[in-house]
């Protein structure tokens, strides 16, 4: 690995441990600086700012997340699927870690991470209606995507700052029927329940572990 590449990594996991203690917010340049031995100017080179580190961190996990969950033997070889069982495990991480939970309302603020979910879910949905011949309009799939993104992240946050526990199989039945509404209903229904029977049948602090975060 390149030394440039292992001052970014450092910096981004001194940046991990110090927002898993005191949340994004309370997380100031001045103490990366001081947690790293890197000076503020010398973090700047690789990072403008805190939001770009936080935005880099989020990127990563969720696209090894999204990795490992296709990787999985137990999930049949359908890209519709995959992705399914996929956002049952984001809501899961949200549900069960409180580190992640806290995270991900700290995020759904960042336009310039959401604008990023939404272009990624959009990919991820347009290859899976692909691959079963649904025809699908761009646009209105990049709409449903907003939609989507922005209203279970709206969601996650309201539900932090209530202090909710969130039920990560209801979070994904509430929100997953606007995301594949250009299924037939009864299909739709039936995808719906076999992600969930599938996403049962997973080792899931398995691949929770291999995210190789600290999770808290």
């Amino acid at each position: 690995m390149k030394k440039s590449e292992l001052v970014r990594e450092k910096i981004s996991n001194e940046f991990y441990k110090l927002i898993c203690k005191q949340g994004y917010h309370k997380t100031s340049m001045r103490q990366l600086s001081e947690a790293c031995g890197i000076s503020k100017g010398h973090i700047g080179f690789y990072y403008g700012k805190k939001e770009d580190i936080m935005v880099s961190i989020c990127k990563i996990q969720l696209s090894k997340a999204y990795k490992l969950i296709s990787l999985c033997a137990e999930i049949p070889d359908d890209k519709l699927l995959k992705l399914l069982n996929y956002i049952i495990f984001v809501f899961y991480m949200v549900s069960k870690r409180k580190v992640i939970y806290r995270l991900v309302s700290d995020m759904s603020t960042n336009n310039e991470f959401l604008k990023w979910r939404t272009e990624t879910f959009c990919k991820y949905l347009y290859e899976a209606y692909l691959e079963r011949g649904v025809e699908t309009d761009v646009d209105e799939l990049s709409n449903l995507c907003t939609f989507f993104v922005y209203g279970t992240y709206g969601y996650i946050h309201e539900e932090y700052i209530r202090g909710n526990i969130i039920n990560y199989c209801n979070s994904f039945s509430m929100f997953i029927r606007t995301l594949i509404m250009h299924l037939d209903p009864l299909e739709s229904l039936d995808y719906i329940n076999k992600a969930l029977r599938i996403f049962e049948t997973l080792e899931i602090e398995k691949l929770v572990s291999q995210l190789e975060i600290e999770l808290g």
